[in-house]
Formats: C-alpha cells, sequence, structure tokens
C-alpha cells in the first residue's frame, strides 16, 4: 500500500498530491467556490526520483477504483487495452488511471498511434469521473497535443533531491541496515550530490554487500565510501598501492582544486581522493563538488589551481593539467563567445556568422590566452595565501587517500583561510 508518508523529502510536491487528493473527496467544499477538478496531472523529471511512488500514492489515497497502464503488450493489443481501460473506468467511477512511464508507450518513431488512442479516450471521459495521472521522464517525444491543458492541467516536475531532502532519504535508507554509531549523513549527502533516490538506494545497498562480504557486524563509513568510489567513479584498485612517484605531486593536485574550491565556494568539496577515477593508472585523483560554481571564472579558477597547486609547493608540473586546461579553455570560450565585448550584451556572436573569420579566431584565441594567464594568477595568489590549508589537506590525503566533506571543513576551520589579505 503506497501512501505519501512513504515519499521522503519533496514537500512542495507532496502538498500539491495532497491538495489534489483532498479535492476527490471533498468536492462539495470545492463546487462551492466554483473549483473545478483539474483535468489530469503529469509528474515528470529524471529516471529514478519516485515519480512513480509519487502516483501510486495519489491512486492509493484517492480510494477510488484504480487502474493501471504500462506498456507490456505489441502494438495493437497494447491500444485495445488502452482503450479497454478507459471503458472500464469511465463506468466504474469514481475511477483513477495512472499512465506509468508514458513516455515509453511509443516504441516505433514513425507511429504514434498509442497517443493518439490516449489522447481520444482522455476526451471520451471528460464527461465521467475519471481522474488521469501519468509519469513520463522526457515529454519531447509527447505530443504538444496530448501534453496541453485540458486533458493535463497541473504538470510537475520532480527533479533530483535537494541536499537536506538526500540527508532525509539516506536516514531513511539507512534505518533499515545496522550500521555503526555517529554516522555522518551529512557526508554521504554531499559525496552523492546530484544523486537520484534509486541512485541511492542502490549505492547504500552496495554498501552493505561489502560489510557482509568482510564479515562486519555493521556498516561503516569505510564501506560506503568504498562502494561510492567503485560504483559511481570506478574506482577499483582498492588492494593496489599509488604509484609513489607521483602519489605527493597527486595529492598536491587535488588539494590544490579542493582549497580553492573551498575558497571560491565554502562547503563545495563533498569528496577528494588519491584514487584514480574509472582504474587508471595514468591519471590518479578526483575531486567531487557538491556545489555547482555559479560563474565560470570560479570553474576556471578550480580547473587550473591543481598545476599552480604543485607548481608552487613543489616547483613540477602535476598529472591532470591537460584534462584541467581543457576544461578551463572551454568555460572561457564558452564564456567569452557568449559575452563578447560588442555592446550587445549575453550573445553569442559566433551563432550569427556561418563562417566567422580568421581575425575574429585570432582575437578570440588572444583573449582566451590572456583570460588563461590571468586566472592562473589568481589562482597561485590564493594558494599562496593559504599555504598552511593546501598543504593541510595534502598531507591530510597522503595519509589517508580519501578526504570527505567534514574532514574538509574540520581542515579549513583549523587552517583558517585569506582571500585578498583578509583571514575568513
Amino acid at each position: 500500500m503506497y501512501t505519501f508518508d512513504q515519499i521522503i523529502g519533496y514537500a512542495q510536491i507532496k502538498e500539491e498530491l495532497r491538495q489534489l487528493c483532498d479535492m476527490m473527496h471533498h468536492l462539495d467544499v470545492y463546487d462551492r467556490l466554483g473549483a473545478n477538478m483539474p483535468k489530469g496531472l503529469l509528474l515528470h523529471g529524471e529516471p529514478g526520483v519516485g515519480k512513480s511512488l509519487m502516483a501510486q500514492s495519489l491512486v492509493q489515497e484517492s480510494g477510488r477504483k484504480a487502474y493501471i497502464i504500462r506498456r507490456s503488450k505489441p502494438d495493437g493489443d497494447f491500444i485495445n487495452e488502452i482503450k479497454r481501460v478507459f471503458t472500464e473506468a469511465a463506468v466504474n467511477t469514481p475511477s483513477i488511471i495512472l499512465l506509468d512511464d508514458m513516455d515509453k508507450y511509443v516504441v516505433e518513431e514513425d507511429s504514434r498511434e498509442e497517443y493518439v488512442a490516449v489522447q481520444a479516450c482522455m476526451d471520451e471521459v471528460k464527461s465521467n469521473d475519471v481522474y488521469v495521472v501519468a509519469t513520463a521522464n522526457d515529454l519531447r517525444d509527447i505530443p504538444d497535443s496530448l501534453l496541453r491543458a485540458g486533458r493535463f492541467d497541473r504538470k510537475i516536475f520532480v527533479g533530483l533531491p535537494k541536499s537536506e531532502e538526500s540527508v532525509e532519504i539516506i536516514r531513511h535508507y539507512l534505518s533499515s541496515k545496522n550500521v555503526e554509531s555517529g554516522l555522518r549523513t551529512e557526508d554521504i549527502a554531499k559525496m552523492l550530490s546530484g544523486k537520484s533516490c534509486a541512485d541511492l538506494e542502490t549505492l547504500l545497498n552496495e554498501a552493505a554487500i561489502y560489510a557482509g562480504f568482510t564479515r562486519c557486524e555493521t556498516i561503516t563509513m569505510e564501506h560506503i565510501v568504498r562502494s561510492v568510489l567503485r560504483n559511481e567513479y570506478g574506482v577499483t584498485d582498492f588492494g593496489l598501492p599509488i604509484d609513489p612517484s607521483r602519489i605527493e605531486n597527486t595529492a598536491y593536485h587535488e588539494a590544490g582544486h579542493a582549497v580553492v574550491s573551498e575558497l571560491l565556494l565554502p562547503g563545495s568539496v563533498g569528496l577528494v581522493s588519491l584514487r584514480a577515477r574509472g582504474g587508471s593508472d595514468q591519471d590518479d585523483g578526483f575531486m567531487i563538488r557538491c556545489v555547482d560554481c555559479q560563474l565560470p571564472s570560479q570553474d576556471v579558477l578550480i580547473s587550473l589551481a591543481g598545476h599552480a597547486a604543485t607548481e608552487i609547493a613543489l616547483g613540477t608540473v602535476s598529472a591532470g593539467t591537460a584534462r584541467d586546461l581543457r576544461r578551463a579553455i572551454y568555460r572561457l570560450n564558452e564564456s567569452i563567445t557568449k559575452n563578447a565585448a560588442s555592446g550587445f550584451g549575453t550573445v553569442d556572436i559566433f551563432d550569427y556568422y556561418e563562417r566567422p573569420s580568421d581575425s575574429m579566431r585570432a582575437r578570440q584565441e588572444a583573449m582566451i590566452q590572456a583570460e588563461l594567464e590571468k586566472h592562473a594568477m589568481q589562482a597561485k595568489k590564493m594558494l599562496a595565501e593559504n599555504m598552511a590549508f593546501l598543504k593541510a589537506v595534502a598531507a591530510a590525503l597522503l595519509e589517508k587517500e580519501t578526504l570527505l566533506h567534514s574532514d574538509m571543513q574540520k581542515l579549513r576551520e583549523a587552517a583558517g583561510v585569506i582571500i585578498d589579505g583578509q583571514i575568513w
């Protein structure tokens, strides 16, 4: 049995679902005000965020005769099934129909018969007390005529859980597991920022599997970190030592990224590790940010900070510099073309030229080169002013290999940070 209480987080969406359910149960109250029941509800968003659970909860809480339509039959049979269900729902009112994963109803790209059938059936039951709720991941292939008001009056976008919602969801999933005391759910949420509810559940279950395989009595943070690194970032070499010839260089490189990220966006580092993403032995270390950069310049500074850190601390060039440089150039190119110094504001001037001239391209490259040098100098200045913070993070990485959000915050507080000569 599905209820609204099973939906963790998403308070605003639950409020809307309760409102619709209240209308179904107390139509007389709304009739007196001249309020009509919305014709249909469409829940859409990325896979794994709980759209089906939300829809099923509404179906259950409505108390109506319920019908669920999922794509499970060949084309002709499926169309007949759609028509049959709508006909039966119109006879057994009040009723509610769930069109689950509606964007998967059409298999052949050149055919839209399934959507035509749904549209026609919805129109036919308008005068009956039949409520229609649908879920979909992608609306692009669904005809606008089906999505319009009058068929789906309410459309609710279900996004990835926010930071505080992730904490709630993680606590919910961990409540049924045997975990060590004092486990910081905030750290787990930070390293899994931007993951769906389904991702969170799967990764925590993988951690429980690791714990069971090693015959541990409880799930520890080490098991969860291992699950995240292995399943999300392809870190497979937990039993292998990091190349000692690169380990200090890698530690300072990743520390540089993390320190500048924390200076620009306090609390933005979810995890930083010396381990190689994807099991590569050529490109050690990576950082997970739990806060997105608001400005391209911030992303550029963070990207260039790895090379800047090894240069000022060790006097060497670091591994991963080419990758970081590509990202910085991409972000600068994006910023320059959309904010061309031509008096036209945020306009991509190259959209208006089929073949930009060589001189125009050369001017753009010169601007990018100048911006790269300016940002590289700024990154070095920030790190030089905060050398204590940089060395502390590098040393902690060399000791632990992986640092969590709370580790970064402790190091940041202990070192203090300096921005433009002022201590923060």
